[in-house]
């Protein structure tokens, strides 16, 4: 309903913004209660992005390549989770880092998507 109002892109953007904000907090944090509220942020993150991206994608794809694009996109997340494995593995004992680490990507996706357009099907709505 979110994506409805306000458009896919927006909400893309608020999921990436909130996911290194999270990742932030967690790996600022110096009691448990604070590492919860980072991990609620991330999660709220995850949870909007999960549901908006694969819609995003195929409504901005070629309809020929629209189940090629999608297929990819869950490709990329499994990738990503092999890949911060190998970085949680790298960071060794220092959690803050392999927490804080989680805000690169968030931020990069968030400055790369003031370059991509609205979903036309959106639009259109």
């Amino acid at each position: 309903p979110v994506s409805d109002a306000i458009g896919r892109k927006p909400v893309i953007m608020v999921a990436d913004t909130l996911f290194a904000l999270g990742s932030v907090t967690m790996a600022l944090a110096e009691t448990i209660p604070f590492l919860y509220v980072g991990r609620i942020l991330v999660g709220m993150a995850v949870g909007a992005a999960s549901m908006v991206t694969p819609v995003y994608l195929s409504e901005v794809s070629p309809i020929q390549r629209r189940g090629a694009v999608v297929a990819c996109f869950v490709v990329a997340v499994t990738l990503g989770q092999l890949l911060s494995s190998g970085v949680a593995l790298a960071c060794g004992r220092n959690w803050r880092l392999m927490l804080g680490c989680a805000a690169v990507p968030a931020l990069v996706q968030l400055v790369l998507m003031f370059f991509l357009p609205e979903s036309q099907r959106w639009l259109a709505k």
